[in-house]
């Protein structure tokens, strides 16, 4: 056995995960070992983690923007909070008619929320929900 089957032996003990292992020839016994954290693919990349998607929360109307949980009996919104599909996120008033501000899918809140009277547009971006794949 050569020095390269060695080296040939030892990188595929590592691309496979492989600790130990025992070879036995009629004249020869040899026993491998290697250290703890050394086996794994070599020079194999880090496993790749998908990046989180970004979705905008529109505003359905025009008028002023309140925050969840100042006149509706609702615990207030906050940043970097988990919500779920469907759930109300604040309110765009014009006049006496209020739309309620809901979360398109589930995620968490991040980034800043818009001031309480914040005047909006209809389709405006209010808040950015982080969805994990």
């Amino acid at each position: 056995m050569t020095s390269e089957d060695l080296d040939q032996l030892v990188t595929a003990m590592r691309a496979n995960a492989v600790s130990s292992m025992i070879v036995e020839a009629p004249e020869l016994t040899l026993r491998l070992v290697l250290p703890d954290g050394s086996t794994g693919p070599v020079n194999a990349a880090p496993p790749s983690v998908p990046e989180p998607a970004r979705i905008p929360v529109r505003s359905p109307g025009i008028g002023t923007f309140s925050p969840r949980g100042l006149e509706d009996g609702l615990e207030p919104i906050a940043m970097d909070r988990a919500v779920i599909n469907g759930e109300i996120l604040g309110y765009v008033a014009q006049g006496s008619a209020r739309h309620a501000v809901i979360a398109p899918v589930a995620g968490t809140l991040v980034g800043e929320l818009p001031g309480t009277g914040r005047i909006t547009g209809y389709g405006d971006i209010l808040m950015t929900l982080e969805v994990r794949p």
